[in-house]
């Protein structure tokens, strides 16, 4: 007999089929069915007011979920990302003339919008919209941002004045294996979905796409590359601590194909003269770049991608392919190192395992750090 295919599994990466779910957990608890949702919620670290009913509410105010109690007020706020991260919101004018009316509550922003410049990260702006920055602790509602797919290597979350409560693949498992609801088959279809993407990500460096049809398939292209770099991420973080060095590392696609994109961003100050960086893309390989800004000239470019060439085929050897030939565009690959990857599916080379490829990666990520300056001089 076929298999019959998981709806949650096929929808995953919709955040709106989980907050859903969440919603349905909220609608049981009004029904007299309490404990899926607290022990749901207990799990998450969130206590709720007393509540004599709840009203969950998609889509509140451009929040995936908000739920409210019996007075309407709101007691949970949840954003909801799967292979997606938060984004930069504009504020309006009506916006700018509110942040006037901020003052020393400025400890909740990482950023402060100006007329030039009127953009919030998501989760702040939230904060700012619904006055939860001028409450007091005790009032505020629980906050909870979710990453449960790929978007969760996009970066390391921050939320100041810790507003927004952070929660990842792994805890959001735990927390729906602890509801009890044995006979609902709608539940255990999601947490059948979700246990499955904890597995992918688990196994992400044995298992293949050919093994399963949902494992890359539409708008989720790319997965297992994604999390064997996510995993790579995960352990230059932890085990090297490469954010000691000023790297960011953060994983993305881009293109058709797609690409797939381990970078591991330094801030830069974002001078005309352009900036050095490095990244591993689709061809298994640490690449260092050059990213040019529309004022340098080729000879400028030529001159910047040379510098950098010469002193990279110093720092790493015998093991650098330099790249300096070829078109000068908003951005050149100038040369690249083997950490031992394979192309495209992004899997160790024979005999390697994924903790050589993390120590190769960390060990020419210091190398090179001296030479990726946030300030590139012009010759």
């Amino acid at each position: 007999m076929k298999h019959s295919l998981n709806f949650f599994r096929l929808n995953y990466n919709h955040g709106r089929t989980h907050s859903g779910m969440i919603a349905y957990l909220v609608e049981l608890w009004n029904t007299g069915k309490q404990q899926p949702l607290d022990a749901f919620l207990a799990a998450l670290d969130v206590r709720l007011p007393p509540c004599k009913s709840l009203v969950p509410q998609l889509e509140y105010h451009n929040i995936d979920l908000a739920i409210k109690n019996e007075k309407e007020k709101v007691v949970l706020l949840l954003e909801m990302k799967v292979d997606d991260f938060q984004t930069w919101k504009k504020l309006s004018k009506k916006d700018l003339i509110g942040w006037k009316d901020v003052g020393d509550k400025e400890r909740c922003f990482s950023h402060h919008p100006t007329g030039k410049n009127p953009y919030l990260i998501q989760t702040e702006m939230y904060t700012f919209r619904e006055g939860i920055h001028a409450m007091e602790p005790e009032d505020r509602p629980a906050c909870l941002f979710v990453t449960l797919g790929t978007g969760e290597f996009k970066e390391e979350f921050n939320s100041l004045d810790n507003i927004w409560k952070d929660c990842g693949l792994r805890k959001f498992v735990e927390a729906v294996e602890s509801v009890h609801l044995p006979e609902d088959q709608l539940f255990q279809q999601w947490k059948a979905a979700l246990q499955k993407e904890l597995a992918l990500r688990r196994s992400c460096w044995e298992v293949s796409e050919e093994a399963d049809s949902e494992i890359d398939s539409g708008d989720r292209t790319g997965l297992l590359p994604m999390m064997r770099l996510g995993s790579l991420r995960r352990m230059l973080i932890d085990e090297y601590e490469i954010r000691t060095l000023g790297f960011e590392p953060s994983i993305y696609k881009v293109g058709v194909g797609p690409d797939t994109i381990l970078n591991f961003l330094i801030p830069d100050d974002q001078r005309e003269e352009g900036f050095r960086f490095c990244e591993i893309n689709n061809n298994g390989m640490l690449n260092f770049k050059m990213m040019f800004y529309a004022k340098a000239s080729i000879e400028e470019k030529q001159a910047q991608v040379a510098a950098f060439n010469e002193e990279l085929g110093m720092a790493i050897e015998s093991n650098y392919q330099p790249n300096v030939s070829g078109k000068y565009g908003k951005t050149k690959t100038v040369g690249r190192v083997d950490v031992g990857l394979e192309a495209h599916l992004l899997l160790p080379a024979a005999s390697l395992t994924s903790n050589d490829i993390s120590l190769h990666i960390a060990k020419y990520l210091k190398v090179i750090r001296p030479y990726l300056e946030t300030e590139v001089k012009m010759a």
